[in-house]
C-alpha cells in the first residue's frame, strides 16, 4: 500500500494505491498504523536517498560472498588511487597549464574514477562501463594532445589541435592509439587500449549491446539502485578485468608522460 500527497493550485489531496483480497480491512490497518506513527510519510527525495544508501550497504556486505563483486569494488576502487597517488609530480608549476594530461587527471579522470565506484556500489554498472569508457578516452587523447604540442602553448591549443587532426583524417580513437602512439607506449599496450575502448562502446555504450543486455533483464534494468546478486557476477568479473586493463594503460601512460616532458620540456622535470 501506498499513499500518495497530490498537490494542486490551491490544496492536497491523499492518493492510496492498494493491492489487497480485503481492501476495506487492510485501508482500516493503514489508517491505524499511521495515528499510532508506526508508518511515517517520507519525501520521494527522502525515500531515494535512503534506498541510495541502503543499496550501497547491502552491495558492499555482499561483495564477501560474491567474489566477483568484490573484485570489482577493489579494482575501483584501487584505481581512485591509481589516479590521485601516481599524479605527476614536477618542479615547473607552469606546466599545468600546457599540459592536457595534468589538467585531465583533475577535472575528468579523478571525478570519473570516483563516479565508478559510486555508481557500483548502487548497482549502476551500465554508468560504471560507459564512465571507464569516457576515462580511458580522456586519458589516451590528453596525452596524445601534449605529444602533439609538445607542451608549447597552453593547454586547449594542444586539445584543439588534436581534435582538429584527428577530423580532418578521419581518425578515431583506436586508431590513435595503433598508429599514432605505439612507439610511446609500446604496441602491446597501445592494442589492448584500443581493444578495450572498442569493447567498452560496443556492448556498453551503443544500442546494439545494451539493448541484448536489456533483454536478459540484469538486476540493473529492473530498478535502481539495485543490490547486485549472483546472477549479475558476468557483469561484475567484465567491469572488473576492464578497469584493470584501463589502469595498466594509466600506468604506462603517467611513465610515458615523464618521457615526452623530459624530450620536450627538459628544465620542468
Amino acid at each position: 500500500m501506498i499513499e500518495y500527497i497530490v498537490k494542486t493550485k490551491d490544496s492536497e489531496t491523499n492518493v492510496v494505491i492498494a493491492c489487497a483480497d480485503d481492501l476495506e480491512a487492510s485501508f482500516e490497518k493503514f489508517r491505524r498504523m499511521k495515528e499510532k506513527h508506526v508508518i511515517r510519510q517520507v519525501s520521494v527525495n527522502d525515500w531515494l536517498i535512503k534506498e541510495f544508501i541502503a543499496s550501497a550497504w547491502d552491495n558492499y556486505l555482499n561483495a564477501r560472498g560474491i567474489p566477483e563483486l568484490s573484485y570489482a569494488i577493489n579494482e575501483a576502487y584501487e584505481l581512485v588511487l591509481d589516479i590521485v597517488e601516481r599524479h605527476p609530480v614536477v618542479k615547473d608549476g607552469s606546466i599545468s597549464k600546457r599540459s592536457a594530461f595534468i589538467l585531465s587527471i583533475h577535472s575528468i579522470m579523478w571525478p570519473l574514477s570516483f563516479g565508478i565506484l559510486c555508481n557500483l556500489v548502487i548497482g549502476n554498472l551500465p554508468a560504471c562501463f560507459v564512465q571507464l569508457r569516457q576515462l580511458v578516452e580522456t586519458a589516451t587523447k590528453a596525452f596524445a594532445a601534449d605529444y602533439l604540442a609538445k607542451f608549447r602553448d597552453e593547454v586547449f591549443t594542444g586539445i584543439e589541435d588534436l581534435e582538429a587532426f584527428c577530423e580532418q583524417n578521419n581518425i578515431s580513437l583506436p586508431k590513435i592509439l595503433e598508429d599514432v602512439l605505439p612507439d610511446l607506449i609500446g604496441k602491446n599496450v597501445a592494442k589492448d587500449a584500443a581493444n578495450l575502448w572498442r569493447a567498452l562502446s560496443r556492448e556498453w555504450v551503443h544500442f546494439k549491446g545494451l539493448f541484448k543486455r536489456a533483454g536478459q533483464l540484469p538486476s540493473y534494468v529492473i530498478t535502481l539502485p539495485t543490490t547486485l546478486e549472483v546472477e549479475d557476477a558476468e557483469d561484475l568479473r567484465e567491469l572488473a578485468e576492464s578497469i584493470s586493463r584501463a589502469r595498466r594503460l594509466l600506468k604506462v601512460l603517467y611513465g610515458s608522460w615523464f618521457k615526452l616532458l623530459e624530450q620536450f620540456s627538459p628544465s620542468s622535470t
